[in-house]
């Protein structure tokens, strides 16, 4: 089912855009926006504000918050010779679960997926494709 609802109240952004997809498992919001006339961002993804440029291969990769995560994910990528384009965190405010956002210059394989699964701080990994033309 597909519902579109438009509304004139806005909290950050004055064109936003925001898709839900609810199945019986789950439900995610993703909402993006224009910064000018062409740049489209991603500025939040369920209860995360991001902000992120939709172009190539991304990690998101949900975690429970501690030091030395970044270092962990780097060393992973660094040794399969993936070359890291770009790296945000957020977390919500006051909660210890976060999600990292890293943009990758290519597409990785399903060995190098697993190996960031299997630490223990990892609550899911998702590899995205923006193939925008």
């Amino acid at each position: 089912m597909i519902k579109e609802v438009k509304s004139k109240e806005t909290v950050n952004f004055v064109d936003l855009i925001t898709v839900t997809i609810r199945t019986d498992k789950s439900e995610h919001r993703v909402a993006g926006t224009l910064f000018g006339k062409t740049e489209g961002r991603i500025v939040e993804i369920d209860d995360f504000r991001v902000d992120i440029d939709p172009v190539g291969w991304l990690l998101l990769i949900a975690f429970e918050d501690f030091p030395g995560i970044v270092g962990k994910v780097g060393t992973v990528l660094g040794e399969n010779t993936i070359n890291i384009t770009g790296m945000q965190i957020v977390r919500t405010e006051g909660a210890e679960n976060c999600v990292m956002m890293v943009g990758i210059e290519t597409d990785i394989d399903t060995g190098v997926l697993n190996k960031l699964k299997e630490f223990s701080w990892s609550k899911g990994v998702k590899k995205i494709h923006f193939d925008i033309e």
